[in-house]
């Protein structure tokens, strides 16, 4: 896919109920919030769209499935783009550079391209939906199906293997408290973070 024909999609996250309810993408990581960081790494794309609570400095898409997950939000994204395909990105991946989003870009075709990290998991997010997949998504949110790896069984899927490619650690997600002490040694993580 050609990166002028693929716009960006940010996920802004559930109830977060694992972090005690604090909006993921307000916390900060090296004087920036998560979906600051974000907005900055999927900037160069020619379109850029927002899903999910809290506010953003993309557009905000409809979700006729709000509720449903990132799934939901994939839907909403992919109903309203004009390009052939998104890079889907959660909020709270704040280790997502801009060189993996080109790195993906480059590489996605028709269908679903994900990646596959070193100790073997798919990973959904952080991944390039092209618009072909969005019949096959608004199928399962009516049928009631929530899962992403689902939709991997309807569509053409790409997998691309990390190792070696040092986008490694583009994938660590912060979903816990013992998350973010992970994200501390990992990184320089601002100390101003606090629980409800």
């Amino acid at each position: 896919m050609q990166i002028n024909d693929c716009g960006g999609l940010i996920l802004g996250g559930g109830n977060a109920c694992r972090l005690g309810g604090i909006d993921k993408g307000s916390l900060l990581f090296n004087g920036k919030s998560f979906l600051q960081r974000m907005e900055e790494t999927l900037a160069f794309l020619p379109e850029r769209l927002y899903a999910g609570k809290g506010k953003s400095q993309f557009v905000p898409v409809y979700e006729e499935y709000a509720g449903c997950g990132p799934l939901g939000g994939i839907y909403a994204g992919l109903s309203c783009t004009k390009c052939s395909g998104l890079f889907v990105a959660a909020c709270d991946t704040p280790l997502m550079t801009e060189a993996f989003v080109r790195f993906m870009i480059e590489q996605a075709a028709d269908g679903l391209t994900l990646s596959r990290t070193a100790d073997g998991r798919m990973q959904p997010l952080g991944a390039v939906y092209h618009r072909d997949c969005l019949p096959f998504i608004g199928q399962m949110l009516r049928d009631g199906e929530r899962r992403l790896m689902g939709l991997m069984e309807r569509v053409p899927v790409q997998v691309i293997s990390l190792v070696g490619t040092g986008f490694e650690g583009v994938h660590f997600n912060v979903n816990t408290p013992e998350d973010l002490a992970r994200l501390r040694v990992l990184e320089k993580l601002d100390n101003s973070v606090g629980f409800c």
